[in-house]
């Protein structure tokens, strides 16, 4: 997952006052966009990768709560992170416009952080790119 998958909400959230979600308490290492490409770069263009797998995470594994706190501190506008059931979720997707199946697949995506699938912080990343990954506050930073 790339940190970008969670700023973009971030402008209508904080209109909102909230950031809705059914991850609960579990931890996402995401990375930035800019930094994986990177890393795709340097394993094209360079030798010694054949036969390799990389697991590339961000540098610390974060929350949506402190996603909504990084925002807040950012616009100085308050965001809360409220928690709902997968159905909930679903439900509030496709009322927002989303086909059912991307609703689904975004469930889906909440219910592994929830469960701790996204959690693992691995060096790969940043021995790819030969220095320190972006941290998710950089990105919400940019957004």
């Amino acid at each position: 997952m790339y940190h970008e998958n969670y700023t973009l909400q971030l402008p209508g959230a904080l209109e909102r006052g909230v950031l809705v979600g059914s991850a609960g308490d579990g931890r996402n290492a995401s990375a930035s966009r800019d930094d994986l490409a990177l890393a795709a770069a340097v394993v094209l263009t360079t030798d010694g990768h054949e036969n390799t797998a990389y697991e590339l995470t961000g540098p610390s594994a974060w929350t949506f709560a402190e996603l909504a706190d990084l925002a807040s501190r950012k616009t100085g506008k308050p965001l809360a992170y409220r928690n709902v059931s997968d159905e909930e979720y679903v439900a509030g997707l496709t009322a927002a416009g989303f086909p059912a199946f991307v609703a689904e697949i975004f469930a889906d995506i909440h219910a592994g952080i929830r469960t701790g699938v996204l959690a693992e912080v691995r060096p790969d990343l940043e021995k790819l790119i030969g220095r320190p990954a972006t941290p998710v506050a950089d990105a919400v930073s940019a957004s």
